[in-house]
């Protein structure tokens, strides 16, 4: 499980500073992953064989992967604490799928489908994967 709010007890966002925060966050992730998948799609010479699509799904989402630990540690907003946890949760447990499966990002995002709505619906808009 996340270590959600893994900020000092002290610190304490609101919903709209956490949002600000974490779709930063996100952004970064989103950028990486283009510039990834640009270098990536250059290096890629056939036969493009579905080991080699899935080596690169789990490259792209290495910078995903940073992007959930570092909302983790985002101290939760106080009056939207239970939302932006669930958001964090979906998202790991979205990586975690994605993960031990790989192939089912090539033809779909079934692992991030629920991450994608609660992120899109708590204004995380930059956390969709």
């Amino acid at each position: 499980m996340s270590g959600c709010g893994g900020g000092d007890d002290d610190e304490s966002l609101t919903k709209a500073e956490y949002v600000r925060k974490g779709n930063t966050i996100c952004g970064k992730w989103q950028q990486a992953r283009g510039d990834m998948f640009r270098s990536i799609n250059q290096e890629l010479k056939p036969p493009v064989t579905q080991k080699k699509k899935e080596d690169v799904v789990l490259q792209l989402l290495a910078p995903y992967g940073t992007a959930t630990e570092e909302l983790a540690e985002l101290p939760l907003p106080e009056d939207a604490e239970k939302e932006a946890e669930a958001v964090v949760t979906a998202m790991e447990d979205g990586l975690a799928q994605a993960k031990a499966n790989p192939g089912t990002l090539i033809s779909s995002n079934v692992p991030f489908a629920k991450s994608n709505e609660l992120a899109e619906d708590f204004g995380l808009t930059e956390c969709r994967a």
